[in-house]
């Protein structure tokens, strides 16, 4: 067998450098990191539903992150004046990144699933969503530091329907590695209305596991959330056993059928929910899949170098552009 086919067309925006010298303080580092984010989605088929630049806000389709200090106006609560942008993906799903928390390198970021998100009372306030489900609050996304670069790293799909970060700091995998993306609902009988499910992962959870369905959400800390047939659900993301004992035991002799060749097996990763009535295997995603635990951060290793290593996950790569790390 050849190694695994893409499932979707995805554009790659890599190596988006936040150097210390030039961003010397979090809050310069944080505001750069969203507006980064923000640019790479408005240029890839998202559309900005509404903005606030820390002092005018409103949901009227305009970006007022024209410079990188308008996205660096960081509040400590959601209801004080702060930068906030609405993104609205392919799916009609919004993404909210809300420059909440209490050090520069804490945002708050959401997603309402059926694209509700309305302004606060206060328009310079957090936008509210009566469906709202949040990935991130009061944990950090570019890792507290102010020793090394930030290294940033945006996936979006050719119909804007799924986008993924990821960040790296000193050759490692940074906090805040997050998205929201389509699910692959065709192999159970539930209905996802969207089909949309939104990921957070810590450093410690990219590692994920052969053998069971684990890493169930917590907000600030991993997993992620997604409604089916309105019902919010806790959900699980992980691995099926392979036949034969855990991959992450072998040694590198092996020979994997979907390398062709010596290397480490990989395997798609699923997502599963302990939730009432949804118990187990309720999807899975595109394009996710897994390789060897302790993986080397940006390890390039599948062939052709279609597929990056980000510590245990396996993300599409674009063959060509080398990883930066550090």
């Amino acid at each position: 067998m050849a190694a695994p086919v893409l499932q979707r067309t995805w554009t790659i925006t890599p190596n988006q450098r936040i150097p210390i010298l030039s961003y010397a303080t979090l809050v310069l580092q944080g505001g750069r990191y969203l507006r980064l984010i923000a640019n790479t989605l408005l240029a890839n088929g998202y559309t900005c539903k509404g903005s606030c630049n820390g002092v005018t806000g409103a949901m009227d389709g305009v970006n007022r992150w024209s410079t990188d200090a308008a996205a660096s106006v960081q509040a400590a609560n959601t209801t004080t004046a702060v930068s906030w942008m609405v993104l609205t993906d392919g799916n009609g799903c919004n993404i909210l990144m809300s420059f909440v928390g209490a050090t520069g390198d804490v945002a708050r970021i959401s997603y309402s699933p059926s694209g509700v998100y309305v302004a606060a009372g206060t328009p310079a306030h957090t936008p509210t969503a009566t469906d709202e489900l949040i990935l991130f609050t009061g944990a950090s996304l570019i890792t507290n530091s102010l020793v090394n670069d930030r290294v940033l790293y945006v996936w979006t799909d050719s119909e804007a329907k799924m986008m993924r970060v990821c960040c790296f700091a000193n050759g490692a995998v940074a906090n805040g590695n997050w998205g929201v993306e389509l699910v692959n609902d065709n192999r159970n009988t539930l209905t996802f209305s969207p089909a949309v499910w939104g990921c957070a992962f810590t450093t410690t959870n990219l590692q994920l596991s052969a053998s069971q369905l684990f890493n169930i959400y917590a907000a600030n800390t991993n997993g992620g959330q997604c409604r089916i047939n309105g019902t919010t659900c806790n959900i699980y993301c992980g691995a099926e056993a392979y036949a034969g004992g855990q991959y992450n035991a072998w040694a590198s002799t092996v020979k994997p059928e979907l390398q062709q060749g010596i290397g480490f097996p990989m395997f798609p990763i699923l997502i599963g929910t302990s939730t009432a009535t949804r118990t187990g295997p309720i999807g899975a995603l595109y394009d996710w899949w897994t390789g060897r635990t302790g993986g080397l951060a940006g390890d390039v290793v599948y062939p052709g170098g279609e597929w990056l290593q980000i510590g245990a996950i396996v993300w599409p790569w674009d063959g060509v552009t080398i990883p930066q790390v550090a």
